[in-house]
């Protein structure tokens, strides 16, 4: 069977795709809206972020759904089912696969408030221990990571005692659909920021120093194992045969390198909300303020990732849009975007000295800090100064994290870029071309991650060999930046 789908559990959106692991080739592709956030009216809930897994789960069928009958392709022929979504986040459930919880994102930074009786915050308390020891986590626990959250709901009593699991959101939709238990796998588990990365395995000590119940862990198997078939209740509700192999879910930043990199030699940049630069090594070396990352066969992703990413230069479009309603009475916010993107292109480059540092959500090593405009001046202040200053500094912070990378990129190599804010805006790619001074190519197919976890489980079906076979699949766009 050649056919695949690939299934992406956003926080924002839920896409899935119908690849055929032949020739690479996209045959349809649906998404629909994930509109299961949870709004709290208490000011003491204001860092909370929680989204309805069961409105989640709905939200697949429904995309599982629309894929099926949008695609001309025979539901027999369909060999396998690959999943991937948003990493870091928790939810609770119960033997039976109940949600206890609703699902606690990645944005949660209810670790940021005090603890009771101090003035310590509970990551505080985290870091505290985690600098006290020997780690192989690959990165710095940051709130709204799985093992943060658990350490919270140790300390305000709200773990129940037993028969329950953590799982993320991606690992627990692959439970319902396969009627399995709840599995996850490296590239998952190490986003909790309580998993031994070298050794692959969860931290014992580190579990064991936050009082976190070891038993509440999933088990960690091979990213993108055969976790089960798609079982009869599941097959009725969305129209897909029973008995197609769904593969353990893996990250979406993991994800997205195997449906966007050719060349696994290349570096990948990848601006959305939020924004990261990666690369593949096979070696175990720590960085400081990157993350390394588990990827396949036996290798590791070094990632420098920002908070904000496209979501700064969201923040100037919304100042502009809220100037523009109150003095303005025929403004319209319709082509502002595209107005924005306009005023950049005609400022040089390095914005006349004008420099943004776009760190306004802060870094997960450091909430605290925040942007800031530099070396205003008369001549640079103007709205198309301030959109390509922010631009740039999106960039310029990505750039700054490649030069810790303990790999340079030669000249015959590239940057493959995706996301949606280097999609929609022609000048993002131009900007990363010239700042990292390498072309840049930008994949065909926009659902990076969904299109990676397909590859993933015609890999792991035995469809397709190994993972040389399925990066000779990836197809790119005719553009080229330079």
């Amino acid at each position: 069977m050649k056919y695949f789908i690939g299934l992406d559990i956003g926080t924002t959106n839920i896409g899935a795709v119908l690849i055929n692991s032949d020739n690479g080739e996209l045959i349809c592709s649906t998404n629909v809206k994930n509109d299961s956030n949870v709004i709290f009216q208490s000011d003491k809930k204001s860092l909370w972020a929680e989204q309805s897994p069961e409105i989640i789960l709905k939200r697949v069928f429904d995309c599982l759904t629309d894929l099926k009958n949008r695609c001309n392709v025979p539901p027999r022929e369909i060999g396998g089912i690959g999943i991937t979504g948003q990493m870091h986040g928790m939810l609770l459930v119960d033997e039976n696969k109940k949600p206890l919880t609703n699902l606690i994102t990645w944005e949660d930074k209810r670790c940021l408030t005090p603890m009771p009786g101090s003035n310590q915050t509970y990551l505080d308390e985290i870091l505290f221990i985690h600098r006290n020891r020997q780690s192989n986590n690959g990165c710095i626990p940051s709130a709204g990571y799985m093992g943060c959250t658990l350490f919270w709901l140790s300390k305000n009593n709200l773990l129940p005692k037993k028969n329950i699991k953590a799982s993320f959101i991606a690992d627990y939709i692959c439970s319902i659909l396969t009627g399995q238990e709840i599995y996850t796998d490296a590239t998952d588990a190490a986003s909790s920021g309580v998993f031994d990365v070298l050794n692959n395995c969860w931290d014992d000590q580190f579990i064991s120093g936050l009082n976190i119940p070891y038993e509440i862990l999933p088990e960690s198997v091979l990213s993108g194992k055969i976790i089960g078939s798609l079982q009869k209740s599941v097959s009725e509700e969305i129209g897909l045969p029973q008995g197609i192999p769904v593969s353990c879910p893996v990250g979406d930043n993991q994800a997205s390198l195997l449906g966007s990199l050719r060349d696994w030699n290349d570096i990948i940049i990848n601006i959305g909300t939020g924004s990261q630069v990666s690369c593949i090594t096979n070696s175990f070396k720590p960085i400081d303020n990157l993350e390394l990352r588990p990827f396949f066969d036996g290798n590791y992703l070094l990632v420098g990732a920002g908070l904000c990413g496209g979501r700064a230069y969201s923040y100037l479009y919304d100042f502009l849009k809220d100037a523009g309603k109150k003095f303005f009475s025929e403004f319209s916010d319709q082509d502002l975007f595209k107005e924005m993107n306009t005023a950049a292109e005609k400022i040089p480059q390095g914005a006349d000295g004008l420099v943004c540092d776009t760190r306004f959500e802060g870094t997960r090593e450091n909430p605290e800090i925040r942007g800031a405009f530099k070396n205003i001046s008369k001549r640079n202040f103007t709205m198309g100064h301030f959109c390509r200053a922010v631009l740039e500094g999106i960039i310029g912070e990505l750039y700054d994290f490649y030069l810790k990378f303990d790999k340079k990129l030669e000249k015959e190599q590239y940057i493959t870029a995706s996301g949606n804010a280097v999609r929609k805006n022609p000048l993002m790619g131009k900007i990363i071309s010239i700042i990292f001074n390498l072309p840049v190519r930008i994949p065909l197919y926009e659902e990076e991650a969904a299109y990676g976890s397909a590859l993933l489980s015609s890999v792991r079906t035995g469809t397709i060999s190994n993972f040389q076979k399925s990066a000779e699949l990836i197809r790119y766009k005719d553009v080229v930046y330079p």
